[in-house]
């Protein structure tokens, strides 16, 4: 008699897993240690249901599609029946605690954690395949951050202002991302700017420590914004294409190159910013 050993794709189980959890689960999961998560309890100290909690937003199928918290909000439970929220516990959200953000809901499109000093890491291979929007700035987030694990139809991801440390492939950015923010990190090693998504509008890298030579000879033209300055970066000759008709602002520390010229050799302007540290450059249109 043969045997045959079958193995299943862990990632798979632990989203078969997830899936079968209700939504109301889920999201108890996901603020179960975070210093604020009275606000979501009721006088009972139970948690209320998720379609009375702040910051929530649900499709007409009771599915949560978006998740918006940050700190000084109020939460709101006007649709709540007299008495079933604890007075007390109508407070300013808190900062402090931790998140996984692994019990996201799938359902959700649109995540937004500001200013609520939350620790924790971000596995992006766990976060919901549906998210279009990620944006957890201003928390004290750790740990490296893998682009290649992302969801394929996310459009903007903002990352900045942690404490995420680590190499960055911005190679492996999903295609149709518009926006990434990733400044005010302790993210390092050099960074490879040749094949950055078509469609990218603002891409946002300052106030790290990068280091090495970049080449800014293949920008997508759909570019407007690309903040690279208070990094390490340094070289002799820095190449920029000119063919960036929709750049507005383009800023690099005043002193990451001692030439910058453009594809066709000619040097290109640079201002200088009000920080005597940060230049602008200026293509002339």
């Amino acid at each position: 008699m043969i045997f045959q050993l079958v193995t299943a794709d862990p990632l798979c189980l632990a989203r078969a897993d997830k899936a079968s959890l209700p939504k109301q689960m889920l999201m108890e999961l996901l603020v179960e240690s975070l210093q604020c998560r009275d606000v979501f309890r009721g006088i009972n100290d139970d948690f209320v249901a998720v379609c009375f909690w702040y910051g929530l937003g649900l499709d007409g199928d009771g599915n949560i599609t978006s998740i918006n918290w940050r700190v000084h909000d109020v939460p709101h439970y006007d649709d709540i029946q007299d008495g079933l929220i604890d007075e007390d516990a109508l407070d300013v959200l808190r900062t402090g605690g931790s998140i996984d953000f692994q019990w996201i809901p799938e359902t959700v499109t649109h995540f937004h954690l500001y200013n609520m000093m939350l620790s924790g890491s971000i596995d992006t291979v766990s976060l919901p395949r549906t998210l279009q929007i990620f944006r957890v700035e201003q928390n004290v987030l750790s740990g490296t951050f893998d682009t290649r694990g992302l969801p394929h139809k996310i459009e903007e991801v903002s990352i900045a202002n942690n404490r995420i440390s680590g190499s960055l492939n911005i190679t492996t950015l999903p295609v149709g991302l518009r926006a990434f923010h990733a400044s005010g990190n302790l993210m390092s090693g050099s960074l490879d700017m040749s094949s950055l998504p078509d469609g990218i509008k603002r891409l946002s890298l300052h106030n790290n420590s990068f280091t090495g030579v970049i080449d800014l000879l293949h920008l997508p033209r759909s570019l407007k914004y690309l903040h690279l300055e208070v990094n390490r970066m340094k070289q002799d000759a820095l190449v920029v294409t000119s063919d960036l008709p929709n750049l507005r602002s383009l800023t690099l520390d005043a002193g990451q190159a001692t030439i910058i010229v453009d594809n066709a050799g000619r040097p290109v302007g640079k201002e200088m910013m009000s920080n005597s540290r940060t230049i602008q450059l200026n293509f002339g249109f």
